[in-house]
């Protein structure tokens, strides 16, 4: 009988064992059966067929006790008792079926589900290589079997399969896979590539299985010769895409804060595909990656070569935002809107680039545009009224996140920044608590915290309420905040100024908090006047950031001129 495999299981127990088969067993015909013994079976197989498994399973207990051969019996009641469920007892009927009649060896496919179904995957496999002695040409009874033994984790026992499995065969891609398998749970990484190396020799024109060679040692954590292999492989295709995939995932795990010199090549490289390069220099755009630091010259290197690909643009406009260079940021920003990378995030992220660089016209015009595509989005309005803040237009700033919280089911981030706005223009903080909930905009309740903490001149409750968002004092958390991920950002960057504010108030860790402020917001004019505040004694750097400051706004004018010119009728 031709084996079917595993797919045809369930049509199998129907065919062979468990369906619809109307005549009674061969032996019936004989002389010395009597009709009613017949009549008995075909009833009980009437009730089978029609799915009244009480009545059928009466008579064919009845059938076995006649004395005539009850192996379709049995296995017509192990079929009955499997399919209400009663997996012990299925097991059992169908050994008594298989004892009577050896020769229907297609009535094992029923034990083989049933251990299946115990999650018993050894037994079950152990049925598909029962099967492969008698029939060495089956071959999905060994892919069967090698994939249970696999599930058990039985090894050993794939390994001997495809033993077996080859020398009916030859050496073929599927049996490769169940010894590469085996070989990684038994720990011999380097076994598991050799196989892959033996099928490469067959086929040297597929080059794929030497990388799955070089996966394998990866997979078995030899990194090392992973790493050293698939240098031999380069030098021979230089410019193949897989391999140089395949080179960066194994190097992605660097946990230096310096790019691997190939990455800068591979950016630079004119005759790869902008996909190509984008899977080995991704892991060095998040910035939590240790070398994220040391990601602008690959980046740079992906725009120069690929001037119209959105993904470029963004993750260099990030690399400068999260760097301090506002200017640049805002290019790179709306260069990846004009590509078509249009979402929400990008243009809050374009518009916190704006503000930190003190493109204050530009950042308001472009926030009119960014509440026309989401007008129905309290995200749109955020940035809207900080950029009317920022504007010094704080009226119509308050009155903008009052109709943002009007159609925001969590109003909570509005109404934070509604707060702030207040206290800036020397309002006193409302009564009660914020209703901060979401822990996604709880920099905002911090900041609103803080900076009331700050005008109340109590700077152990501010520095309290900062510490959420540094490590240690003036250490930013940059995996939460560097992401840039929403217009939360902004309100981080408030959360430095108030980092300076209150180092200038308690009167240390001036330094530390001038290099925060250098670090985010080298060209705030805002950052800048708390720079030149907290030089101090340093009257040339101090004079330095009051002149930068003034030359990129006017909405203190007056103020900076006089700090100026006392430094300099010092």
């Amino acid at each position: 009988m031709r084996y079917f495999g595993s797919f045809l299981l369930p049509l199998l127990w129907v065919a062979w064992g468990c369906g619809t088969r109307k005549a009674a067993p061969a032996v019936l015909s004989k002389a010395f059966d009597t009709v009613a013994l017949q009549e008995m079976y075909y009833a009980a197989e009437f009730h089978y067929i029609q799915g009244n498994w009480k009545q059928s399973d009466s008579l064919y207990r009845r059938y076995t006790r006649s004395g005539m051969p009850p192996g379709a019996a049995y296995h017509r009641l192990a079929c009955i008792a499997s399919k209400n469920g009663k997996t012990d007892e299925a097991l059992a009927l169908n050994a008594k079926a298989r004892q009577s009649d050896t020769s229907v060896e297609d009535w094992m496919w029923l034990d083989a589900e049933l251990y299946r179904r115990r999650y018993d995957y050894k037994k079950a496999a152990d049925v598909y290589a029962a099967y492969t002695q008698k029939h060495p040409r089956a071959w999905s009874a060994y892919s069967d079997a090698a994939r249970y033994y696999a599930m058990a984790g039985e090894w050993n026992s794939v390994l001997r399969l495809c033993e077996q499995w080859e020398k009916s065969f030859g050496l073929m891609e599927s049996i490769v896979e169940y010894k590469t398998q085996a070989f990684l749970g038994l720990g011999q990484p380097e076994k598991a590539a050799d196989q892959w190396a033996a099928l490469s020799r067959k086929y040297p024109d597929r080059n794929y299985y030497r990388l799955r060679q070089v996966n394998a040692l990866k997979q078995g954590g030899a990194v090392a010769a992973a790493k050293n292999l698939l240098d031999t492989l380069l030098a021979q295709n230089p410019r193949d895409y897989e391999m140089i995939g395949m080179y960066c995932e194994l190097n992605a795990s660097n946990t230096g804060a310096s790019i691997p010199e190939f990455l800068v090549n591979v950016a630079q490289t004119r005759g790869l595909s902008f996909e190509a390069k984008w899977k080995c220099v991704e892991p060095y755009t998040q910035p939590e990656h240790p070398a994220y630091d040391s990601s602008e010259v690959i980046l740079r290197g992906l725009c120069r070569n690929h001037p119209n690909e959105p993904r470029a643009s963004q993750a260099l406009g990030l690399w400068c935002l999260n760097h301090g260079k506002a200017g640049d940021a805002a290019g790179f920003l709306k260069k990846a809107l004009h590509e078509g990378r249009q979402s929400l995030v990008l243009w809050q992220q374009y518009l916190t680039a704006l503000s930190m660089g003190c493109e204050i016209q530009k950042m308001l015009a472009e926030s009119d545009t960014l509440l026309e595509l989401y007008a129905m989005n309290p995200a749109g309005y955020q940035m809207k009224a900080i950029a009317l803040f920022v504007n010094g237009r704080t009226d119509e700033a308050l009155r903008t996140c009052s109709e943002g919280a009007l159609i925001s089911a969590d109003a909570s981030a509005l109404t934070a920044l509604r707060y702030y706005f207040m206290m800036q223009t020397g309002k006193n903080r409302p009564e009660g608590n914020i209703p901060f909930e979401d822990s996604s905009i709880v920099q905002y309740a911090v900041m609103v915290d803080a900076e009331w903490a700050l005008i109340q001149n109590r700077p152990e409750d501010a520095a309290k309420h900062l510490s959420i968002l540094f490590d240690e004092e003036f250490r930013c958390r940059s995996n939460k905040f560097k992401t840039c991920e929403d217009g939360s950002y902004w309100a981080f960057l408030q959360c430095v100024l108030q980092q300076a504010r209150l180092a200038l108030m308690v009167n240390k860790n001036q330094n530390a908090a001038i290099a925060l402020l250098h670090q985010y917001l080298p060209e705030s004019p805002v950052a800048l006047e708390l720079m030149g505040d907290l030089y101090g004694p340093q009257p040339v750097e101090a004079l330095r950031c009051y002149e930068k400051a003034l030359a990129c706004t006017n909405i203190r004018k007056e103020v900076l001129l006089q700090k100026i010119n006392k430094l300099k009728n010092r």
